[in-house]
């Protein structure tokens, strides 16, 4: 019997790293087991692969909720690739990375899509990014949210992070652009030079990508593996893929310093806690690697930025009756004063019209003038449909009533 949460991740283990076993165990499951198996890889983010033995060695269909996980996956999947084809030429001049995703399927020894819910591509620079939106959004995407913006007063530029979604899309996943640097949580993150200096090509569905090599790829993973308690199955196999690669025993040293300059070295622990625990044997990079690194046991602590904007944005949240004082961190002065500290703000796309970067200030209200269109910045982005109705009628009109202020 498979009745135990350890007796299903062992048997889902085992789809995925022990084909052979796998198909004898198929044939052996009742019903029952595995509808408990389809849902524990739904929480492994496993269930392509699981799905897949099912429709082999089940006869009755699979249940409705995992046929509509997969049918959102494929969409999503199919829109993940459209992206990267128009990102495409970008990629081949070193202004895109892919992060993550389709970058750890690339080292999947067998064709094995990998399970995700969103597609993450870092862009070298403001201007690259206002044209990969530009494309994005001309061709089936569209912006939703609220980009997260910030204003670099030394280097004189803007980054942050915006989320594309494909009108066949899913609103919980699409395509997000991270604008001059990959930020996985307030505690790790990786700035574009350091990122462009461990690129290598790659290719998927004949498309060009630029992707990080093996010792960075490590990097980021361990990077996401800190935010989750514990190692998923899909997790594992990307370690185990991952491991595989990193043959060069200089790699090792040097990837290990890379880490413990992180405060990861507790990452690969946990790991190679996961191999032991599902009684695999981990690739000997991997083995080396963790004789190599240190652990901090300690988490780093968020900046006053971050802390900041996390406040703010709890606050919206569980203080309606403030609404309106906290809206006053949408007008011009508070926009300039986030800007002044690089404190993260909102931009809210509001007309897709390009226009020469700069800034503009209509009444009480700042824009962000962009080539991929209109930015409506705000603290908190408490603007009301009637308020952002107003000003796409003062944008459609020709010219804007005032005159555009310099770039900050």
């Amino acid at each position: 019997m498979t009745d135990t949460q350890a007796d299903l991740d062992h048997l889902l283990c085992c789809f995925l790293f022990a084909p052979q076993q796998a198909r004898e165990r198929a044939q052996t499951l009742t019903a029952e087991q595995w509808q408990h198996g389809l849902e524990r890889a739904v929480s492994h983010k496993i269930l392509p692969d699981i799905a897949a033995y099912y429709q082999q060695y089940q006869p009755l269909p699979l249940p409705a909720r995992y046929q509509a996980i997969l049918r959102t996956h494929t969409v999503e999947r199919a829109s993940w690739l459209t992206a990267l084809r128009l990102a495409a030429p970008f990629s081949q001049r070193a202004q895109t990375m892919l992060m993550k995703g389709f970058g750890h399927e690339i080292l999947y020894p067998e064709k094995r899509e990998r399970f995700a819910k969103d597609l993450d591509v870092v862009v070298a620079d403001f201007p690259a990014f206002c044209e990969i939106a530009a494309h994005l959004l001309r061709h089936g995407f569209h912006m939703p949210f609220m980009a997260q913006l910030i204003w670099r007063e030394k280097a004189r530029c803007w980054e942050g992070l915006a989320r594309f979604i494909h009108h066949e899309g899913n609103d919980d996943g699409g395509v997000e652009l991270h604008i001059g640097e990959f930020v996985v949580d307030e505690h790790h993150k990786l700035r574009w030079p350091a990122l462009r200096a461990q690129a290598t090509d790659a290719h998927i569905d004949d498309i060009p990508l630029c992707v990080p090599d093996t010792p960075m790829m490590l990097t980021v993973f361990f990077m996401e593996l800190a935010t989750r308690p514990e190692c998923m199955l899909r997790d594992l196999y990307d370690g185990y893929c991952l491991g595989m690669t990193l043959t060069d025993r200089n790699q090792h040293t040097a990837l290990a310093a890379a880490l413990n300059r992180e405060g990861l070295g507790d990452q690969v622990s946990k790991l190679m806690a996961a191999f032991a625990r599902f009684h695999l044997t981990p690739p000997d990079g991997l083995v080396q690697l963790a004789e190599r690194v240190h652990h901090t046991g300690t988490p780093a602590t968020s900046g006053w930025r971050d802390r900041l904007r996390k406040r703010l944005d709890a606050a919206c949240q569980h203080a309606p009756g403030l609404l309106r004082v906290f809206s006053l961190l949408d007008r011009p002065w508070a926009i300039e004063l986030a800007m002044q500290f690089a404190i993260p703000i909102y931009g809210i796309l509001i007309a897709s019209d390009p226009q020469p970067l700069h800034l503009q200030k209509i009444g009480r209200y700042r824009l962000l003038m962009t080539p991929a269109g209109t930015f409506l910045l705000g603290g908190v982005g408490l603007f009301s449909d009637d308020e952002i109705a107003y000003l796409e009628s003062v944008i459609a009109s020709s010219p804007l009533p005032l005159t555009p202020e310099p770039e900050p």
